[in-house]
């Protein structure tokens, strides 16, 4: 049983998230605009959005944030909600912001926007199809621009369920 246990611990560390080679799983370019306001501007509704397969044909969940709006210092809770027919082929969520230019934030005359990231969303541990993160709109008082955060599904490449590159470019199956 000693030997058993660095076995063990070995064995789980080789099942580290970084390790696995993930491939995209929905279409690129899926989108949620998110409008900072002025100070004292109220929040706004929701904002949802389909998200399609890679090939852009099939739903496979959707994608909100709630306040759709808000002055700088808002939170806005990214929700990703996995259709029950394809939770065993998600295995992970991500979300990259992009940043409208509004302020000169290096102070060489030139707008700048803030810096644009990408961030994994949190797995619900009950709940394998739902994911969510909490973004802060970040800027200076009285800021206004367009935040876009373009949502991402990712699969294991091992649990990739078609290759399309070999049959659409060479007419192969």
């Amino acid at each position: 049983m000693r030997n058993a246990l660095p076995a063990l611990v070995l064995g789980l560390v080789a099942c580290n998230k970084d390790a696995i080679d993930w491939v995209p799983f929905n279409a690129p370019h899926q989108t949620i605009e998110v409008d900072v306001l002025a100070e004292g501007s109220p929040t706004g509704d929701p904002v949802s959005i389909d998200l399609l397969s890679n090939l852009a044909q099939t739903l496979v969940g959707t994608a909100t944030v709630d306040p759709g709006s808000g002055p700088v210092g808002t939170s806005h809770v990214l929700t990703v909600r996995v259709l029950a027919d394809y939770v065993d082929l998600v295995g992970r969520a991500s979300v990259e912001v992009n940043s409208q230019a509004v302020s000169d934030l290096d102070g060489d005359g030139k707008d700048d926007s803030r810096e644009n990231d990408g961030y994994d969303l949190r797995q619900d541990s009950a709940d394998p199809g739902l994911y969510a993160i909490t973004l802060e709109s970040l800027g200076e008082t009285g800021e206004q621009r367009k935040d876009e955060f373009v949502v991402h599904l990712w699969t294991p490449k091992d649990l990739q369920t078609t290759d399309t590159t070999d049959a659409t470019t060479t007419g192969t199956q």
